[in-house]
């Protein structure tokens, strides 16, 4: 994996988004992390990653709020979002897949799996 990759983590629990972000760099990707949806929102904007690990449960305006606010906006609706939740609820799993969310993640997360995910998320995108 190019080390150029952007992976924009957006999680309020800093122990779930230090280990993601470890786990990610170790693979070669940059990685960026908001600990709300509005800092999200704007590092979005501004960075345009490659993809977005956004989770749903946060702050200041919760995950489906800040990826409403992405799928309107012609910087970020291109944008890959991969849902990631301590709520595992299947209607929500099938919200996500039906709002198109590239994949959908329970917490933990298995990491080897996200990283798989990840790859064929950035390939189907054009992104490798």
């Amino acid at each position: 994996m190019a080390p150029d990759r952007t992976v924009l983590i957006v999680e309020d629990d800093p122990v779930t988004s230090d280990l993601l972000a470890v786990f990610l760099r170790t693979r070669r990707y940059r990685v960026l992390t908001a600990v709300d949806a509005m800092q999200g929102l704007t590092l979005a904007h501004r960075e345009q990653p490659d993809v977005v690990l956004l989770d749903i449960g946060m702050p200041a305006g919760g995950g489906l709020s800040c990826w409403d606010r992405m799928a309107r906006s012609d910087r970020t609706r291109h944008i890959p979002v991969i849902i990631m939740t301590a709520n595992p609820r299947p209607e929500l799993a099938e919200q996500a897949r039906a709002r198109g969310a590239a994949g959908f993640f329970a917490k933990p997360v298995d990491l080897d799996a996200l990283a798989e995910h990840l790859a064929r998320v950035l390939v189907a995108a054009g992104s490798t």
